[in-house]
């Protein structure tokens, strides 16, 4: 929950706490050392430890073992360091860093019917096209973005990828 709201310092705090109390030998360890080296990388993203970041989403990667899910998230969070990673000069170019991470994260959600995700992978491809200068694309991907979040019952919506949609479409207005 931290970390969908942006408190990358509290979530890393929990984290380090969690993986303290992961027990050994449990069936499921390397998907659940994937997962925690995930979560730790998306918290050092935002906590501004760039280089930690990308260590911990390459082992995440590394040991997320094809499993299509968890391979959707941390290719989303590597598109979003990427993305950071550039600064100011990534701004105005047309194709972003990190863009080819968003859109294999975007096959993978698409093909597995990821649509929560998807709601956070157009949301970023929106963000990043209006970097890009090309409004019409990016509110292409904020109508996604909202469309995914909503759902077929807007009483379940997902609600903190909704307000980004719809922060992007005022933004792109």
């Amino acid at each position: 929950a931290a970390l969908l709201r942006g408190k990358g310092g509290p979530a890393w705090t929990a984290l380090q706490e969690a993986r303290r109390l992961a027990p050994e030998g449990h069936p499921h360890r390397e998907r659940t050392q994937a997962k925690m080296c995930w979560l730790l990388g998306w918290a050092e993203l935002q906590r501004g430890n760039l280089a930690e970041a990308g260590r911990c989403l390459a082992e995440a990667y590394g040991r997320a073992g094809g499993q299509s899910e968890l391979e959707l998230v941390i290719l989303l969070a590597q598109a979003r360091l990427a993305w950071v990673e550039a600064g100011p000069a990534g701004l105005g170019r047309r194709r972003p860093p990190g863009l080819e991470l968003a859109q294999k994260a975007r096959w993978i959600g698409e093909r597995g019917g990821y649509v929560l995700h998807l709601a956070d992978v157009h949301n970023l491809l929106a963000q990043m096209a209006l970097d890009a200068r090309s409004p019409t694309l990016a509110g292409r991907h904020a109508a996604l973005a909202q469309q995914y979040a909503t759902g077929e019952d807007p009483s379940f919506a997902y609600a903190l990828a909704l307000v980004e949609a719809k922060r992007l479409q005022a933004a792109i207005a």
